[in-house]
């Protein structure tokens, strides 16, 4: 999927002896590309990074004048962390705030059928082998799928953003923004954010 893309080199942190990639976000800003694509939006950075949370420096990247198309899973949003623990027994802990999805200038749901995810998962597409199996033997199980597609299906970001077509790209008279994806499968993206 990323042939023809100019990959970014990631920064090496090391924490607790485990060596880490991350987000350059010196590197994305010098670079200055029209268009970046980062993924998980509510990523936790590594301890020593400039901001806590992916979805800060995602908002110093537009900021700067660069468009983003990064993803999000449904149950990172933020107002539906105590649905969504209610729904799977899982308390997720990296949250993005409801307000930077509704700043989105687009916002796609990406519906992956759930018996295609967990065949996904079983491939190791998703997660790497171990973490998949966990992941299929906690959180990502059909019936939490199935709710998590529905909660996506529901939460559309604020009536007050101003949106487009899907085919019809930004003008200069319109703001930048956050492309993403909330996924409604909990795994892959689902919504794709633009701000």
């Amino acid at each position: 999927m990323l042939i023809g893309l100019e990959l970014l080199p990631r920064r090496l942190v090391e924490h607790r002896g485990i060596q880490l990639e991350e987000l350059d976000l010196d590197a994305a800003l010098k670079r200055r590309p029209q268009l970046l694509l980062v993924d998980e939006l509510a990523h936790t950075n590594a301890p020593g990074s400039r901001h806590l949370k992916r979805w800060q420096d995602v908002d110093e990247i537009l900021a700067a004048g660069i468009d983003v198309f990064t993803t999000l899973n449904v149950q990172h949003l933020e107002s539906l962390k105590d649905v969504v623990a209610e729904i799977t027994s899982v308390v997720v802990r990296e949250t993005v705030p409801d307000a930077v999805f509704d700043r989105a200038y687009e916002v796609r749901v990406v519906d992956l059928p759930v018996d295609e995810l967990l065949q996904r998962l079983k491939e190791g597409k998703v997660y790497l082998p171990q973490q998949a199996a966990r992941a299929v033997d906690n959180f990502f199980v059909r019936a939490n799928l199935i709710a998590l597609r529905e909660l996506a299906l529901r939460r559309p970001p604020s009536a007050s953003t101003p949106r487009c077509a899907a085919t019809k790209p930004p003008t200069a008279s319109t703001p930048r923004g956050i492309p993403a994806n909330v996924s409604s499968s909990a795994s892959r993206p689902a919504h794709t954010l633009r701000a």
